[in-house]
Formats: structure tokens, sequence, C-alpha cells
């Protein structure tokens, strides 16, 4: 193998797919492989989190070198490679390089992967170690996948020392259709790039008339959306865009930067039109009614419909999976701030909260979470901040389920449906 980019991308993407949980021998793939390169047989037992091995088995395939690979500790990777002088401003970031991510910004690198196509406001890379979605653990998920990344959770960028400058892949462009903030929109019910370049102007945010990183599974509501080329749907969608959050955040939902059935229906709760959780191809009222409002200039300071939800009255999905959603209606039912986060939680606790989704921040040292302190005292559990397997128990006790100190399916959609009966 040369020592170029083209050579580790296409040999990290033909891995997507790989699950340590379907892989019928003791830990993992790239594990094994790490083990025997350096005779030490602790990385190939089951457990052991693998984002820097894969890395490491890419570009070892791949005949490429990077400073601190092959490398099973992400802190030392960065280290290398900054001692090395091969750190790039990370905005910067082209296809090839290796990034690295602090997911609990304590300063500390947690998890790494490669960088395939940098979109400008977010990356798109290939990770070993992850979640295929955006529900469960994004540093240690089990799987190879692709992600979307946004800026704010990148530690550092390195760049390998491949063999030359034409061996690296440039990022594709995208074309992103033009758009007249001034101009009056038609009422037609289609939620365009003119529509979208005044909504972000009405709320505040970067005006491109473009909704990026949006679920390809959300796609079946937005037939308003869909036709028009100024929404990017992927099966990989990150962080969302910084115009749905604001949005979600003026109408009442969750501001996860993900234009769903939820944020939908809380869009036509404000507008006051149909409340069925889509935008219908062929003209939705709720477009129409939304750029009604943008035209008159009063769709920011309009105000919701009394049938707005209120704290008492907030529901969550009972899917299982403990994400910001569920913490933030924890949030408001026990009274602390409402952010969606559960902070500064032992990375050694993470093993035992099996269905922990976005917005879990495991560190190695923390202070806990005013949250779990919070829960800690409603179901009489030592009230330190951190969740381990005695608060787990507590809480099982409290929800009536089995008490085996693991937070699974059935421990969290019992507490779902505890928060949706009031029990909290």
């Amino acid at each position: 193998m040369a020592n170029t980019a083209r050579d580790v991308l296409r040999i990290a993407a033909g891995e997507v797919g790989y699950s340590r949980w379907n892989d019928p021998q003791t830990g993992t793939k790239y594990g094994r492989w790490y083990a025997q390169k350096t005779g030490d047989s602790y990385y190939g037992a089951n457990g052991v989190p693998y984002c820097a091995m894969f890395v490491s088995w890419v570009f070892d395939q791949a005949g490429a070198t990077c400073p601190g690979l092959p490398g099973a500790y992400c802190p030392w990777i960065e280290r290398d490679g900054k001692n090395a002088g091969r750190a790039v401003n990370k905005y910067s970031a082209q296809p090839g390089d290796v990034v690295l991510f602090d997911w609990g910004g304590d300063g500390v690198a947690d998890h790494v992967g490669i960088v395939e196509v940098n979109h400008g406001s977010y990356i798109q890379t290939c990770e070993g170690n992850t979640s295929s979605g955006t529900s469960g653990s994004q540093g240690n998920g089990g799987v190879v996948a692709r992600r979307t990344r946004n800026w704010n959770c990148v530690k550092a960028v390195i760049r390998p020392t491949y063999g030359s400058a034409a061996s690296t892949p440039v990022s594709p462009s995208f074309s992103k259709p033009s758009y007249d903030v001034n101009k009056t929109l038609d009422v037609d019910g289609y939620f365009g790039a003119n529509t979208v370049a005044k909504l972000q102007k009405a709320l505040g945010t970067p005006v491109d008339g473009y909704v990026s990183c949006q679920p390809t599974s959300n796609k079946p509501y937005l037939g308003a959306c869909t036709s028009t080329g100024a929404w990017e749907f992927t099966s990989a969608c990150g962080g969302g865009s910084s115009m749905i959050i604001a949005l979600q955040r003026l109408i009442g939902a969750d501001p996860d930067g993900w234009f769903g059935p939820n944020s939908i229906k809380a869009l036509q709760r404000y507008l006051g039109t149909t409340v069925d959780g889509t935008l219908s191809d062929g003209g939705s009222l709720c477009v129409m009614e939304l750029q009604k409002r943008l035209n008159a200039g009063t769709f920011v300071s309009g105000g919701a419909s009394s049938s707005t939800p209120t704290v008492s009255t907030v529901t969550v999905d009972v899917d299982g999976w403990w994400g910001p959603a569920t913490t933030k209606a924890l949030q408001k039912k026990l009274g602390t701030p409402v952010d969606g986060i559960i902070s500064s939680q032992p990375k050694s606790n993470a093993k035992y909260i099996v269905r922990a989704g976005e917005g879990w921040e495991f560190v190695t040292s923390g202070s806990g979470s005013q949250l779990i302190q919070a829960l800690q005292s409603k179901i009489g559990a030592d009230a330190d901040g951190f969740f381990g397997p005695n608060s787990i128990k507590k809480l099982q006790a409290y929800l009536g389920v089995s008490q085996d100190g693991y937070c699974g399916n059935d421990t969290v959609c019992a507490l779902q449906k505890a928060i949706n009966s009031g029990k909290f």
C-alpha cells in the first residue's frame, strides 16, 4: 500500500457496519490485532474500548503513517501529533486527517476518528466504537459507523505524514440553492430556500437558505421540505442545524437540532394550525401560516398558542433511551436547570448505564450532576451526584422493576412512564 489518504479512506469505509456485539471471537477485530502487535493480551479482551485501535488498524492496513499511531489511548495520539508539529487548525480539517473529540469538555481527548469530508459548518467522519445513530454512546457504542460532528466537540486535528499533497482527496463542494432574504415570500406552503433564509434572519442565526444535517428518518414527515433542495438529509446527522435549535427553543420543543414529528407538532401549536406532526407535500397549511407571519414580521413575537405544553404536562417518548428529552423532562419535574445534560459522571459508571443516549458526560474525575443529586434525594439514595449501581438499584426499587444495578431498557422505559404519569 502507498502512504495516501485515499487508501486510508477506502479501507476505513470498508469497515463501516462492523459491530463488536456481532463479533464471534473474544474482544474486537482491532483489539486482537493490536494485542498481537504489542504482545499485550489485554487489548484483545472483551470490553476494551477500541476507537484508537480501529484508526491504528486502518493506517496499518493502508501503509500510512501518523504520529501517535499505532496507539490505543487518545490523549497520547494528540500529544504525539502535537509534539511532531502535525496538529492543524480544526476548521481546516481535510479528508484523511485524524480527529480527536472531547465529549465532556474536561480538556481530555475521549474518542478518535478519521475525517472523510469537511462540510464547513461540520465534518463527516468514519469512527470505530461509536453508535450508528444519535441514540447510544458516541464514544463506546461498539460499531464502526459514519458520523457527522459539530466543531464544538472537536479537541484536535492531526495531519498524517502522507506521501504527497496530491494523495489527499479534496472535500467535495456542495451547491446550496440561491435565496433572497429580502423577498416577500410566496405563501405556497413549501419550505424552500427563501423561507429558510427569512426564518434564519428572524431567529438571528447565520443566513444561508439551507437547513443542514437532518436525519433521513424524518423525511416522511417533511414533504414540504424534501423537494426544495434547501434541506440536507443524511443518515449521520451529527449535531443538527443551528436554525432548528433556535426554532425549537422559541416554540418549546427539545432543542436537539433535528426537525421531526415532535418539533413539527410544537410549531403547529405555536402557529395555531392542525397538529398532526407532518408538513405535507403539495402545500402545508402550517408552512403557509409561517410564511404569512414571516412576511408580516410577527413570527418571533407572535407567541405560542394556548395549547403549548406547560412544564406540568411535559411528556416523553417511552423508547428506552435516556437522552436529552428524558433528561430535560426530569429536570423540569425535579426543578433543576434544564439543559438536557447529565454532567460530570465517572467513566467507571458508564458500563452500568446501558441505555445512555446523548447528553451524558463521562469524565475521568468529575463533581457530579445537580439533576442526579435531586433524583437521588427523591428516590432515597446517597445524594452524591454520581449515578452508579447503588443509585440505579434505588431507582429500580422506586419504579418497581428488577433491581440489578444496570440502567437498561426496562428501567428507562419505567422511568419515562413515571415522568409521563406525574410520579416525579
